[in-house]
């Protein structure tokens, strides 16, 4: 498959918009209540879907910050996406965005694992099975996720040599849900 120029689409958005298009596409209403967070129950107990249930059960995705983990949460920060049901998941990943964009630096590992979490090859679901989960999205909420995720790759391609994690996940799935660019709408 052809690279993305992603570079067109995350140039026209400033961080702030990044962040008003996300806040604006997630309803607001929607936060799970505690039993409805973590993944189906296992055989055995799972402290950290326990911990996971207990610290989201009734945040909105907006009162999770870098700052709220590291003060509140006694588990890992970025293990946490990882032990949430589909449903939680999609509606907690916002504010792992939103700190990966405020935070790239200080959110550390939270970083790589919120982008692994959002590219197929990557997760522990197939292609399939990643875009079978992404059908509760609205294209909006769709969009919001794809130009967030570009506009990290941009950062992410001026700070570093490395693997642009952000690039991979845009080229991977999310880059046919960015917007048309303002350039090229007539």
């Amino acid at each position: 498959m052809a690279e993305l120029d992603f570079q067109e689409h995350a140039s026209e958005f400033s961080q702030n918009d990044v962040l008003q298009r996300l806040a604006n596409a997630i309803d607001a209403g929607g936060a799970p209540p505690s039993g409805e967070i973590k993944k189906a129950k296992k055989a055995y107990r799972d402290l950290e879907a326990d911990q996971i249930d207990v610290f989201f059960a009734g945040k909105s995705w907006s009162e999770i910050t870098l700052s709220s983990l590291q003060r509140d949460y006694r588990g890992d920060p970025s293990a946490c996406l990882g032990f949430m049901n589909r449903a939680a998941f999609w509606y907690y990943v916002p504010a792992f965005i939103q700190i990966c964009i405020l935070d790239p630096y200080d959110a550390d590992t939270i970083y790589e694992t919120t982008l692994w979490h959002l590219t197929p090859s990557a997760s522990d679901m197939s292609f399939t099975m990643f875009s079978d989960s992404t059908a509760t999205l609205s294209r909006q909420q769709k969009e919001a996720i794809s130009c967030a995720i570009a506009y990290m790759a941009r950062e992410e391609d001026a700070a570093t040599e490395h693997d642009n994690l952000a690039k991979h996940a845009l080229n991977e799935f999310w880059g046919k849900y960015l917007p048309r660019s303002r350039s090229n709408r007539r």
